[in-house]
C-alpha cells in the first residue's frame, strides 16, 4: 500500500504496474471529507470493469476486463473540484476508460453498521 493522506481538492495519481497472473485487479483508495472512496478495476466482487465508490451506493464506469495479464499497464486517475462537483477521469494506457461528476462523500465508504467515520482517508493501492 501507498498512503498519502490528503483533503487536496485536486490530484492526479499514475500507476505504472503488471499483472503477472491470474485475473484479479485492484482497489485505490480516493480521499474524501467523510473517508475512503474506493476506486476498483477488474476487483472480483465488483465484476471485471471499473468501479468508483462503495459498493452500495457507487457508480459503474466501464463493462468488461480492463487488465491484461502480462502486459505493462499505466492507469492516470484525475480528481478535480470545479463548481461544487467532483470530476473524476480515468485513463488506462493513454485511452480514457471512465470519467464520472458528483460528490465523492456521496459514494465514499464512510465506515461500517456503527456508523462512525474511519479516521484518515489515504489514497492507497492493495491486492
Amino acid at each position: 500500500m501507498l498512503p498519502l493522506d490528503s483533503d487536496w481538492r485536486a490530484f492526479e495519481c499514475e500507476i505504472d504496474f503488471t499483472r503477472r497472473a491470474g485475473e484479479s485487479g485492484f482497489i485505490l483508495n480516493l480521499p474524501t471529507a467523510l473517508g475512503e472512496c474506493h476506486f476498483l478495476i477488474d476487483h472480483p466482487g465488483t465484476g471485471r470493469g471499473v468501479w468508483l465508490g462503495s459498493r452500495t451506493a457507487g457508480a459503474p464506469l466501464k463493462t468488461g476486463a480492463q487488465i491484461a495479464t502480462a502486459r505493462r499497464a499505466m492507469l492516470r486517475v484525475e480528481v478535480r473540484r470545479q463548481q461544487d462537483a467532483d470530476h473524476v477521469f480515468v485513463d488506462l494506457n493513454g485511452e480514457k476508460i471512465g470519467e464520472w461528476t458528483g460528490d465523492r462523500n456521496a459514494i465514499a465508504d464512510i465506515g461500517k453498521a456503527s456508523g462512525r467515520l474511519k479516521p484518515t482517508c489515504r489514497v492507497g493501492v492493495s491486492a
